[in-house]
């Protein structure tokens, strides 16, 4: 589980409050790389995804990962 997936409903609406500067150094403060596009962080998200062809199922891929 990634560090996003560990914002509740609550926090995440609260970042839509927070001045932009805050709400970025919240999420760096949670482990979240902020990028300018998606180029910055393409190299960092495929090093660190998995994926097998045409499993679609997540607890499959899970059980599959772990193994």
């Amino acid at each position: 589980m990634s560090s996003i997936d560990k914002l509740t409903n609550k926090e995440l609406k609260a970042l839509f409050d927070m001045p932009p500067e805050q709400a970025i150094e919240h999420l760096k403060a949670k482990g979240l790389h902020i990028g300018w596009d998606w180029q910055d962080t393409h190299a960092l998200a495929h090093a660190r995804s998995f994926a097998v062809a045409k499993m679609t199922a997540l607890d499959m891929l899970s059980t599959t990962k772990k193994r």
